[in-house]
């Protein structure tokens, strides 16, 4: 889903400043600070990062090409290369857009068949790292 998903200032100021994060691509790196100008962004204000620079509202792999070039935004993304197991998939579904098609909506399927939580049973987050406050 982070194909065509962005990420808040907020959220990924940790990998740019003081200095960017010396594992991601150095010029994607000052392509971020330009979009993130402050290392202490307005929390009201929506600044924000599109996760995929190239093709940003077209759901497609290009998320995974970014990932193995070094263009993530948020570390755990990041991260994906670096342990044997995800490197694979991320490897896999960045040379073949039919299979990272097929997956995503083999995902999509399942996920519709968890019964979601719908009226007063659940919540749609305001952040979806924290659960609403009453």
């Amino acid at each position: 889903a982070h194909s065509v998903g962005r990420v808040h200032c907020v959220n990924l100021v940790n990998r740019l400043y003081p200095e960017v994060d010396s594992i991601m691509n150095p010029e994607y790196g000052q392509y971020l600070r330009k979009r993130c100008p402050s290392p202490t962004p307005d929390l009201n204000a929506v600044v924000y990062a599109r996760n995929d620079r190239e093709t940003p509202m077209i759901l497609d792999n290009m998320y995974y090409k970014n990932v193995l070039n070094h263009k993530a935004l948020l570390l755990v993304d990041e991260e994906l290369i670096y342990n044997n197991v995800t490197l694979q998939y991320v490897q896999k579904m960045a040379m073949d857009n039919n299979y990272f098609r097929e997956q995503f909506s083999r995902a999509l399927l399942i996920m519709s068949e968890h019964n979601p939580l719908t009226g007063n049973e659940g919540e749609i987050r305001k952040d979806c790292r924290f659960i609403n406050k009453n």
